[in-house]
């Protein structure tokens, strides 16, 4: 059986659309279509069929579809397997948020692709809803979100203990007049900071909603002057501009450059899980298992 067939079904499966696979493939349309028109005379019944806007799997084509990602995950497996040491091969597809990703890029890729030179990373970047449908539907292999998962079928493994800091301007002398120094910890009482000007984050971001909560529970009302989906820019900005930034740690540490912050003395919970979801171990590939295990042991150091 040709693998390569094998893959094209898989990826209708997961786009829903030949064209997008033939995108991928820089093949035509037609093409695909040909090589799935084998696959069904090939094992004599309908694998996929056309609902509304969309190309879905039969009942037939789940069936396949389900022993397809067996024989693939198998291929991939053997690839890495017989390949030298430190020089295995394959190809990875991980989900994680815009600014997850661009640390990653930043802080963990170039290390993984000089250890790893032959194992193709594809970075996609989405939110946490769309990462878990995304490893369901098998679209990727694993995914790094901000929130606990519990979903039968995934397995979520704790990567992290995020927490809020406040990034100050590059002149300021205010946060450091008003902080105290715990061991090598700088902590400052967001009370202090009511009325100041803020560089904030859009609703939806985990980061957002523990800084909203920050002002609640402290009874202050920041001037939010600018919102970014981007912590790093964030940062810059309140580097740049004379406002302040609440960010999550893991951002100030980017590149092997650390950005001055302070952390924060309240009562409130600033504090959430970063976490990786996957499919069951026993069904990722050697390739996924790889750099999910260097993603856990860079970020755990």
């Amino acid at each position: 059986m040709n693998t390569k067939l094998i893959k094209y079904a898989v990826e209708l499966a997961n786009y829903g659309s030949y064209q997008k696979v033939a995108n991928k493939h820089q093949i035509s349309r037609s093409a695909v279509s040909r090589n799935i028109k084998r696959l069904e005379e090939d094992f004599g019944c309908t694998l996929f069929m056309k609902l509304q806007d969309n190309i879905v799997p039969t009942c037939n084509g789940d069936v396949f579809l389900r022993y397809a990602r067996q024989i693939l995950n198998i291929e991939d497996d053997l690839r890495y397997s017989i390949g030298k040491e430190g020089a295995y091969r394959g190809n990875v597809s991980v989900g994680m948020g815009t600014n997850r990703a661009a640390m990653f890029i930043s802080n963990i890729l170039p290390d993984f692709i000089e250890e790893y030179p032959n194992i193709a990373v594809n970075v996609k970047e989405m939110s946490s809803t769309e990462i878990v449908n995304s490893i369901i539907s098998r679209q990727i292999d694993f995914g790094v979100v901000s929130t606990t998962v519990k979903s039968s079928g995934l397995d979520y493994e704790p990567l992290l203990d995020e927490e809020l800091v406040i990034v100050p301007p590059g002149n300021d002398t205010y946060a450091l007049e008003h902080s105290i120094k715990r061991g090598n910890r700088r902590y400052v009482r967001i009370e202090d900071f009511d009325g100041k000007m803020f560089v904030s984050g859009h609703s939806g971001q985990q980061s957002t909603a523990i800084a909203d909560h920050l002002f609640k529970y402290a009874g202050i009302s920041p001037k939010i002057v600018f919102r970014t989906e981007n912590c790093i820019s964030r940062s810059l900005m309140a580097k740049n501009s004379g406002c302040y930034a609440l960010i999550p740690h893991s951002y100030t540490h980017v590149s092997g450059i650390v950005t001055p912050h302070y952390h924060i003395d309240s009562d409130a919970d600033l504090s959430w899980k970063i976490g990786i979801v996957h499919v069951a171990s026993s069904e990722m590939t050697k390739v996924a298992a790889t750099l999910k295990l260097f993603i856990l042991d860079k970020m755990k150091r």
